[in-house]
């Protein structure tokens, strides 16, 4: 067991800059592909998180991927295609057992569903026959109203729209604003007559923003703004409220992608400034106050309710953004199946979030309470940020824990006579022991059982060396010291 820290901390510490929320890099099994890119991600719950997107290993080409966060570990659980080009661009985790996926084999759409066993391909139309169909995103109000948005070529590029109704997908007629290059590539679902997608279209040779509305009849072209000088576009959209919506995308200068940031008041759209480091690719909204912005750039936006602030990242290209909590962002983009979380971070290797001690445990060593072993050892392997390991089934004595316990509880006083007939004066254990008790935190057994006769004081037993697991021991201390415990930093 590592030594537990010999710094006084009280009970009122707060948590260090080793537990302030950032984005980590997480580890992604690569399934036998040589490359592979991730299109969007989706969070039906802290633990039950999806990602879709397109591997690569070898000839003919791409194949489907879909991934799953259970709470502790990223895992392949289906793959699809032949065609060499097929792709996943959208997902909406509507809950554990509706889930659907959207994109293209290069030809014609793909659309693939989730029913809590196992994913399928579901039929899907297309807007011409032959080549070229996609879709680019799909989200849903219920289980029988189901959005997909994308695009067909035909004589130019066309807007598509595509509806479930719980039985069968169907084309839903969608205006195109007249150019020969019109095309959708985000779409998010309010209520049944309140759906917006968002995307560009071609005007005298520039690319301007696109934002459409679904009104429970027809969808109709809704005025947005552009940035003067070059290109625009949208690429993502979500909404907190049917008054409180965010699209992303960019515009260019120069030949410069900028950020490109619009909201919706209820009333219109308007452009609202936000810092340039590339185009953006995806938004996220928990909360007027908590709204994340993800793309091409060494940062991510978070809006704080009053201005968009950068955000250091570790990949600078992603593709999705999605929220657990407040607390827990997912996001993923090309290059190995990437994906990074921000959050707390995940400080053992063996402790994930879904783990039954993980709050207890992530509190203590956030404080510098305890600490772990170094990762590389036998199965224990090394993750993306070389984590150290907790090893929370591995046991501690009584003794030890009441040493950590009083430590952490900054307990510093001389202590007085002898409690246990087993805790001698002197013994390795005796100062925290006795503080503990003192203090009503702990007691021990009745003497007079096998092995622990009673002395002439009767005094009880500790059991200093009987074991508890090294979880049950950060839950205790976590409890008793730390009552604002098991959210750590806040």
């Amino acid at each position: 067991t590592p030594a537990a820290s010999t710094t006084q901390v009280t009970a009122t510490a707060t948590s260090t800059a080793l537990c302030d929320p950032r984005w980590t890099h997480m580890a992604v099994p690569q399934g036998g592909d040589s490359g592979g890119s991730f299109g969007a991600v989706s969070v039906a719950s802290a633990s039950d998180v999806w990602a879709a997107g397109s591997g690569y290993r070898g000839a003919p080409g791409n194949h489907t991927v879909i991934y799953h966060w259970d709470g502790t570990a990223w895992s392949r659980v289906y793959e699809m295609g032949n065609s060499g080009q097929d792709y996943l661009w959208g997902i909406d985790a509507m809950s554990s057992d509706n889930v659907w996926a959207v994109g293209s084999d290069g030809y014609l759409t793909i659309i693939e569903h989730w029913d809590g066993t196992q994913w399928g391909v579901v039929q899907s139309p297309n807007g011409v026959d032959g080549c070229c169909n996609f879709l680019k995103g799909v989200s849903g109000v219920s289980d029988n109203d189901v959005w997909a948005v994308g695009n067909y070529v035909q004589n130019g590029t066309r807007t598509l729209i595509e509806h479930w109704n719980g039985a069968q997908w169907s084309i839903v007629p969608s205006p195109d604003t007249g150019s020969t290059d019109t095309e959708l590539l985000a779409v998010t679902a309010i209520s049944t007559d309140n759906v917006w997608a968002v995307g560009r279209y071609l005007s005298g040779g520039i690319y301007r923003t696109l934002v459409e509305q679904w009104n429970g009849t027809q969808w109709t072209v809704i005025s947005s703004p552009n940035v003067a000088g070059g290109p625009n576009e949208l690429d993502g959209i979500a909404a907190i409220s049917p008054n409180d919506m965010w699209a992303v995308g960019s515009s260019s200068s120069g030949g410069q992608s900028q950020t490109l940031t619009l909201h919706w008041n209820g009333t219109q759209w308007s452009i609202v400034p936000s810092p340039n480091p590339g185009a953006l690719h995806a938004v996220t909204a928990i909360s007027a106050d908590d709204v994340w912005a993800v793309g091409e750039s060494p940062f991510t936006l978070h809006w704080d309710g009053t201005a968009w602030n950068q955000v250091y990242s570790p990949r600078s290209w992603l593709n999705g953004v999605a929220a657990a909590s407040a607390g827990e962002i997912w996001a993923v983009g090309p290059g190995s199946f990437y994906v990074q979380r921000y959050g707390v971070p995940i400080l053992f290797s063996d402790v994930p979030p879904a783990s039954t001690f993980y709050p207890y445990v992530q509190c203590l060593a956030c404080r510098g309470i305890i600490n772990g072993y170094p990762c590389g050892g036998p199965g224990e392997p090394c993750d993306p940020t070389n984590d150290p390991y907790f090893r929370p089934g591995n046991n501690v004595t009584r003794g030890q824990f009441a040493k950590i316990a009083a430590i952490s509880a900054g307990f510093n006083e001389p202590p007085g006579a002898q409690q246990y007939e087993d805790v001698p004066v002197g013994s390795t254990f005796y100062d925290f022991i006795w503080r503990l008790t003192d203090r009503g935190i702990i007691n021990g057994y009745p003497c007079g059982g096998l092995g622990e006769p009673c002395g002439p004081n009767n005094l009880l037993y500790f059991r200093p060396g009987v074991r508890a697991t090294r979880g049950q021991a950060g839950k205790i201390v976590s409890i008793t010291f730390f009552p604002s415990c098991p959210t750590p930093n806040k």
